[in-house]
Formats: C-alpha cells, sequence, structure tokens
C-alpha cells in the first residue's frame, strides 16, 4: 500500500517535482513507504484502526474504539452523554429525537451523535427551540434500520446526513 501527494509537474510550490520523484518536503514523509516506523503485517490486526503516531513519523495500529449505545423506547431529547453516541428508537409508534437548545444541553461544537430506528415505527428530528437543523432532504428516517448522523456545527445549527426521507418538493 502507498499513499503519495499529488504533486502535478510544474506546481510552483514544488517546481519540477513529479510523484515518482518527489521526497519528503519539510522533514515530513510524503507516503507510506517514507515512514520510519510502518507496520510490516497486518495479519491478526483484524478491528483495529491504521493511525499515525504522535511523532508523525510512522503509523501504528491502535484497537478501535467501539461507538457506544443508548436504546430509547419512546420519544426522546438529547442528552450531554449522547455525545459521540449511537442513540437507537426502538419504538413500535412513530417516535421523535428532539435536539435541544444550547441553552439547556450545551453540546460542544462538533459534536456528532447517530440516531438509528431500530423499531418499526417511524423516527423524525425534531428542532428543540431555537434550533436549526439543516438538511437537503427531510428530517424523518426512512424506515426501520435507517441511520442518521447530526453534527452540531454551531450554538444552535445541526446538520443531519444519511438515511431521511426524500423532500417532496
Amino acid at each position: 500500500m502507498s499513499l503519495t501527494t499529488n504533486v502535478a509537474p510544474g506546481d510552483p510550490g514544488h517546481a519540477g517535482l513529479h510523484n515518482q520523484e518527489r521526497a519528503a518536503i519539510n522533514g515530513k514523509p510524503d507516503s507510506f513507504v517514507e515512514l520510519d516506523d510502518t507496520p510490516s503485517s497486518l495479519t491478526g490486526e483484524g478491528g483495529k484502526t491504521l493511525i499515525v503516531n504522535n511523532a508523525g513519523d510512522g503509523l501504528e495500529l491502535a484497537q478501535a474504539v467501539p461507538v457506544p449505545v443508548n436504546v430509547q423506547t419512546d420519544d426522546y431529547t438529547l442528552v450531554l452523554d449522547d455525545a459521540g453516541m449511537a442513540v437507537e428508537m426502538d419504538k413500535a409508534t412513530a417516535n421523535d429525537v428532539t435536539v435541544p437548545p444550547n441553552s439547556s444541553v450545551p453540546f460542544p461544537v462538533g459534536t456528532v451523535v447517530e440516531v438509528v430506528q431500530v423499531g418499526a415505527g417511524q423516527t423524525t428530528v425534531v428542532e428543540g427551540s431555537g434550533v436549526t437543523v439543516e438538511t437537503p432532504e427531510t428530517l424523518v428516517l426512512q424506515g426501520q434500520w435507517s441511520t442518521v448522523r447530526l453534527r452540531k456545527r454551531s450554538s444552535d445549527g445541526w446538520v443531519l446526513s444519511g438515511d431521511v426521507e426524500p423532500d417532496g418538493s
């Protein structure tokens, strides 16, 4: 496996360099093959994540961190502990997941929450007071086993992406 930086011939920042010839610039590796410390084998390393080491000069394999799950069986309003979690909505009838305003639940900007419709009841993401959830589609999950991702992008602004019903307009 090799990772190279795409430097086009004649790139003004790196004049005359081609991908095949390019050496590390500013002392940093340009490809996996230039790293000082790279795993020699992936045998027996299933389920691990490949990360750059703290020195920035090699790769290491780390235990993958499982995503914790919060199972809900009725309408639910997100809480701080849901940050980085999968909230599974397991209800036979329609249900709501409410994104609360920053004034009541101050999630840090950048927080991600996954929502999964586990039950047959359709799950809808609801904007709390003053909250805006941006999406090119609707706030309604498509059906059982649909998964969406909520990412906080500002104080009361979120982005919803994933398996939602298309906007009919």
